[in-house]
């Protein structure tokens, strides 16, 4: 047997990116019968859609440091493989688990010096492993080639929008969403007078819940904690979408639709600037302008014209149902 440990946190402040991509990774891993799987981390996951067994879980006590995690993970859980995804754990962290003779996976959301991998992956959209070059000797998997989507969206789907006055439009800017963009967008949107059946996609660790919940009415639906299939159906019965640039704005790709996306955090960017210059989403800008009138016009142009861009033709040309198969290899070559 082969033990595959994922080491993710996920909580309000940084958001559930992290465990949602390590799910994904172990759904596509979880048919072969020689793997093991344990899930690392610090944060309380319950309620979280994450397809992992209780069994398979274990809280690393909040005490225990960043450096001295690798001998508690090792202690808890001999690892044969190691695959980590978060901001927390540096070259460091990784040269430790490799002196315990792990092999490591890395997913990444940035371009940097990596050292003591054995894999690395990104998957922002037409990012290519050259631009690793000089920068680790690990294998590096780059692109929508390795889109960390939940097992519901690795296939193609039917549309099913409907054709009437009113449009839907989702908004889905992650699981947390802090400072509360959700809420200044539908406030935008009600401004415009425009005929839009809103659906706004919240995770449990949103704090301004309440506050959204104000704008609920006919026209306006707070949806609380979806799990991927119900995403996946919601994103079908769309007409349009506003999504923040990470996985989320990825997944809406393998369903082939209109797609706004608003950078609110740095660790976007790479993903940001793949979907704007591959043709795959409007661009509305980054959070710093949300507050501003060019951002207000954006956001008006698009509701205006997504019915007469190409983006869901590109984005479903991009993304194939071999991405699981792919994944399969990376680890049976590291066993």
């Amino acid at each position: 047997m082969v033990s595959i440990c994922f080491r993710a946190d996920g909580s309000r402040e940084i958001g559930l990116g992290h465990l949602i991509r390590i799910a994904a990774i172990k759904s596509y891993l979880a048919k072969n019968s020689h793997y093991t799987f344990t899930l690392f981390t610090k944060y309380n996951v319950e309620g979280i859609d994450l397809g992992i067994n209780p069994e398979e879980l274990i809280y690393i006590p909040q005490f225990i440091k960043v450096e001295e995690e690798p001998a508690y993970i090792f202690e808890n859980q001999k690892s044969d493989i190691v695959i980590i995804d978060g901001y927390s754990f540096n070259n460091s962290y990784f040269k430790h688990l490799k002196n315990l003779n792990c092999k490591v996976v890395c997913i990444k959301d940035f371009v940097e010096l990596v050292t003591d991998v054995d894999v690395i992956i990104n998957h922002a959209p037409g990012l290519t492993g050259s631009s690793y070059l000089g920068l680790t000797d690990a294998q590096v998997f780059t692109g929508l080639n390795y889109a960390m989507l939940r097992p519901e969206f690795l296939f193609k789907s039917q549309d099913f929008s409907t054709i009437n006055d009113k449009k839907t439009l989702t908004i889905i800017l992650g699981g947390s969403d802090i400072n509360n963009y959700t809420g200044l967008i539908i406030s935008n949107i009600l401004g415009f007078n425009l005929n839009f059946k809103i659906n706004a996609v919240c995770g449990i660790a949103n704090p301004n819940i309440q506050l959204l919940r104000e704008f609920e009415s006919e026209n306006v639906s707070i949806l609380l904690n979806l799990s991927g299939a119900e995403i996946k159906a919601l994103y079908q019965t769309s007409d349009l979408i506003i999504a923040s640039p990470s996985t989320s704005a990825i997944e809406v790709c393998a369903v082939g639709k209109p797609l706004g996306v608003i950078k609110t955090i740095e660790n976007q960017a790479l993903i940001y600037r793949g979907l704007i210059s591959d043709q795959l989403a409007f661009d509305l800008g980054t959070s710093q302008e949300i507050f501003n009138k060019e951002f207000r016009d954006l956001l008006y142009n698009y509701l205006t014209t997504f019915d007469t861009l190409n983006y869901a033709d590109n984005q479903l040309k991009q993304l194939d149902s071999h991405i699981a198969e792919r994944f399969n290899k990376i680890i049976e070559a590291l066993c």
